[in-house]
């Protein structure tokens, strides 16, 4: 039967081409999936970051410390990412737009703050990355990793820094330990020269204390002479102090005396000079008061005028608005439609005259003498009626302009005739003609109002011609034929001249209504600056600002008020500085008085003082004596009570500090030997300092002390060989699913034998296109996407099995559960893309991904994969799992198909559809 299976197979060019498919589904799966993520790694350098520098050199320690600049020359040449140099506003723009996944800011202050590690307070240095996770996230942690790379870069730099300055100051140390040797020595000999002092002090201590005891009689009998002074003493100090109060407030007295008197006297000069100032500018002040009282009445006067004449002038505005106004409502009235009407009928009338003439001309050109008789008639009444029609054109035309001009002639005399008008000077009554007749006057319009005149006149004289005409033929003697010529010529020249007439008229009609509308332009226009106001809206300003005016003038705080308050308020000034007047002459003469008195008296002071305070000197030393005397009485007795009392001390201290010398030379010895010994070990550290040779090589290792050795258990070269573990198995999962949806599974290719050839000519295709896609999967790879796996062989054994195995578990599910069966597993690959821990550890999963981790295929599938490309643990494992599901599936596939044998096969080894588990 598996020959029947084949051939049948192979005869159905359909199917054939479907599992050519089928095969090549895994291959797509992975080529295409893992050719975009195949070295992400390794393509970081193209991943766009941007470098904003804002960072400011500093000072420290005598040089420049610039770290953004440096860290800047660094990425320039580090390949690391693709680093682009921006300033702060194109960096933001780029990582919202996606143009740069990252942008890193090298803050101002970032060389200030490395340059605080010495201070009270160090600041750390900040350097800051922004990041768009929501433009590619991976991109975005890809980018984190290189910045805590150049973190570290840069805290090697500063800590190299800071060990070249740390190292430096070694070197300043080691000259400070020679100073201290120095100093040293110096202790010594001062130790040497102290123990010899100590020595002499102890002798002479000795001594003192046996002459104490000498002093101490001596002593006691001066306690008992001192009594009786102290007596004495005492008495004279008691009347001393009674005449010294005495004299002391007798010069006191005089003294003040002395200093008012002079005070006086300088006071009363000032006080002179003052009073004089003082009276002149009173004169002054008068003055000036009754001047600007004589000028009230005029002030009050010059406001009431002011009043009037801005009222007056805001009735004049007021009128000339009215007049403006009413100019061009008269000027509205002309402009109606109705007189349009007739200015076109008025046209009208003059075309069918003209065209009357034109006819008329025609008619007299036909003429011949032969029917001059019949013409008669009709040539009469056509004269008559266009010299009629004539006659009317050209007295309404004549009309038009003159009423045109008078009406507007009218309304500037009008005006000009106001009260408003008459308000004003004539020099602005001068202007306002001038402004009224350069835009309303004749001269606005002359060729208008002349050639309407002249149209007129033009038509009137024609009427003329054309009645003499008509009585000419009436009275004319027929016979005489001869004058014919001469109508024909007349006739001509009247046809000539209507053409003209009409031509004149149509623009002169133009020309009118042009020029009114012009003028009513100019009245009415409005507009916000006073160039593009017109007469009405102009005069509304005018009229408004003088209503401001007036209310300035005239209401309650304004002007007028304002005037009558300050004219009240100085003539009580006036009245005030009169009064001060009056008196300044009295006032001045009792300044002088005074002046006078006060010099006298200060010129007798002098004396006075001198003797008072010769008296109160000798009363003064008197007192300060006897006062000493008596304060010193009782130290007098209390000191000699100490003589004797200190005597016996001195001999006592005398003997204790004798004993303390001696202690103090000892200490002194021991002093000496502790200086020997610091002095030593100062040699000491300074040559060994001085011994200490530091490279660029000690710097180096304190910045960066540690060193980390990577050792891989096992090795993938790059991401899309570690991915492929995971999308192997996704690949021919899928390619499963598809076999088992378009290849007939149970319909055998000819007469069924027995269950076990049925079974395995439909069994060994299956098995058989799966061990294909397997194997063209993982050559594919090799040869497309440069698959290297460290056990090539082994990757394929086991791609082979996984997918034999996973064939085994479909061809069941399909054949009791058909279509169902494909979705069940389609479901269950969803659960196996999160339970096989394919991207990430399991132990980054949830708690369920952790409990159905053991029951997924894809977990040993993956397992297997990463063992055979790394070369990692066993695959035993993999290898019994999968050997499991294939023959536990593969034996309950046979069950099926022998149940299927003794139910759905006829007795002649036929199929028959539609039976049990169909």
């Amino acid at each position: 039967m598996l020959k029947n299976e084949l051939k049948s197979l192979w005869s159905n060019k359909f199917l054939v081409i479907v599992m050519i498919a089928i095969i090549a589904i895994p291959t797509i799966y992975t080529t295409i999936f893992l050719g975009s993520m195949w070295d992400p790694y390794g393509e970081v350098d193209h991943l766009p970051v941007a470098i904003v520098n804002n960072d400011k050199a500093v000072d420290y320690d005598g040089k420049t410390l610039n770290v953004g600049k440096e860290l800047i020359e660094n990425l320039r040449t580090n390949d690391s990412l693709d680093f682009n140099f921006v300033d702060a506003d194109q960096a933001q723009a780029g990582l919202k737009n996606g143009t740069y996944y990252m942008v890193i800011t090298i803050p101002e202050d970032f060389s200030y703050n490395a340059s605080t590690l010495m201070d009270e307070n160090p600041k750390k240095m900040e350097l800051k990355y922004d990041t768009n996770p929501g433009t590619n996230y991976i991109a975005s942690k890809m980018s984190e990793t290189a910045v805590s790379k150049i973190r570290t870069s840069v805290a090697e730099k500063v800590t190299k820094q800071y060990t070249e300055t740390v190292f430096d100051q070694l070197g300043t140390i080691g000259d400070g330990f020679d100073d201290a040797v120095d100093a040293t020595d110096k202790m010594s000999d001062g130790i040497d020269k102290l123990s010899d002092g100590n020595s002499k002090i102890k002798k002479n201590l000795n001594k003192l204390a046996s002459s104490s005891l000498t002093f101490k009689d001596g002593a006691e009998t001066l306690n008992v002479g001192l009594k009786t002074y102290t007596d004495g003493v005492s008495t004279v100090n008691s009347g001393a102090s009674q005449l010294k109060t005495g004299i002391s407030t007798l010069a006191n007295g005089t003294s003040t005396l002395a200093n008012g008197a002079t005070k006086l006297k300088n006071g009363s000069a000032t006080l002179n000079k003052g009073v004089n100032t003082y009276t002149n500018g009173v004169g002054q002040v008068y003055s000036g008061t009754k001047q600007l009282v004589a000028n009230n009445t005029t002030l009050n006067n010059g406001v009431e005028t002011l009043s009037s004449g801005v009222k007056t002038l805001k009735s004049g505005s007021n009128s000339i608005l009215t007049g403006l106004q009413t100019m061009s409502t008269t000027l509205g009235n002309s402009l109606t439609e109705e007189n349009t009407k007739k200015l076109n009928t008025l046209y009208g009338g003059i075309t069918t005259v003209n065209n009357g003439l034109q006819q008329l001309n025609t008619e007299v050109q036909k003429i011949d003498v032969s029917q001059v008789n019949t013409l008669v008639g009709s040539v009469k009444t056509s004269m008559t009626s266009v010299g009629t029609d004539a006659t009317k054109a050209g007295t309404k035309l004549a009309k038009v302009s003159d009423s045109m001009s008078t009406d507007i002639e009218a309304a500037i005399t009008a005006f000009a005739s106001s009260d408003a008008f008459k308000s004003l000077s004539p020099a602005d009554q001068g202007k306002v003609l001038d402004e009224l007749k350069s835009s309303f006057g004749p001269s606005k319009f002359p060729t208008t109002a002349e050639n309407l005149a002249n149209v007129g006149t033009d038509l009137q004289n024609v009427g003329k011609t054309l009645t003499g005409l008509q009585s000419s033929l009436e009275s004319a003697d027929l016979s005489a034929l001869s004058s014919v010529g001469t109508l024909k010529e007349k006739v001509q020249t009247l046809a000539t001249g209507g053409n003209t007439v009409l031509t004149n008229c149509d623009s002169v009609i133009k020309q009118q209504q042009t020029g009114l509308q012009t003028v009513k332009d100019a009245l009415d226009r409005e507009g916000k600056t006073a160039d593009k106001m017109g007469l009405i809206q102009g005069m509304k300003a005018v009229s408004a600002g003088l209503d401001q005016v007036d209310t300035g003038i005239n209401s309650k705080s304004g002007l007028k008020a304002g005037v009558k308050t300050y004219t009240g308020a100085v003539e009580t000034l006036h009245k005030g500085v009169t009064t001060l007047n009056s008196n300044s002459k009295a006032l001045k003469e009792g300044s002088g008085q005074l002046s006078s008195g006060l010099s006298t008296l200060t010129a007798k002071i002098p004396t006075l003082t001198s003797g008072v305070t010769k008296l109160n000197q000798g009363a003064t030393k008197l007192a300060d004596g006897t006062n000493k005397l008596v304060a010193n009485n009782s130290k007098l007795l209390s000191g000699v009570s100490q003589l004797s009392d200190g005597a016996t001390k001195i001999s006592d201290g005398s003997g204790k500090l004798a004993d303390a010398s001696g202690t103090l030379g000892k200490g002194l010895t021991t002093l000496n030997d502790g200086n020997t010994k610091l002095n030593d070990a100062l040699k000491d550290g300074s040559q060994e300092i001085k011994d200490k040779k530091t490279t660029n090589k000690t710097y180096k290792m304190f910045a960066s002390p540690v060193k980390a050795v990577k050792t891989e258990a096992t090795s993938v070269d790059n991401n899309g060989n570690a991915m492929a573990a995971y999308m192997m198995g996704v690949g021919l999962w899928v390619a499963c699913i598809a076999f088992t949806i378009m290849y007939p599974l149970l319909k055998p290719a000819g007469k069924v034998k027995n269950s076990v050839s049925w079974f395995l000519s439909k069994y060994a295709v299956g098995v058989t296109i799966a061990a294909a896609m397997a194997a063209f999967m993982v050559y594919m790879l090799k040869w497309v996407l440069g698959f290297n796996p460290a056990s090539f062989g082994k990757t394929l054994g086991m791609a082979m099995l996984a997918a034999i195995a996973f064939m085994s578990m479909f061809y069941f599910f399909n054949l009791i559960m058909g279509k169902v069966g494909s979705f069940i597993l389609l479901v269950f690959m969803v659960l196996q893309l999160g339970g096989s821990a394919g991207t990430y550890p399991l132990e980054l999963s949830g708690s369920f991904y952790h409990k159905i981790h053991p029951f997924m295929p894809f977990t040993y599938s993956v397992d297997a994969f990463r063992s055979t490309i790394a070369s990692g643990v066993s695959l035993a494992t993999p290898i019994k799992v999968f050997v499991g599901i294939f023959v536990v599936f593969s034996i309950l596939t046979y069950f099926v198909f022998a149940f299927k044998t003794k139910h759905a096969i006829n007795e002649e080894g036929e199929y028959v559809e539609g039976t049990v588990l169909e």
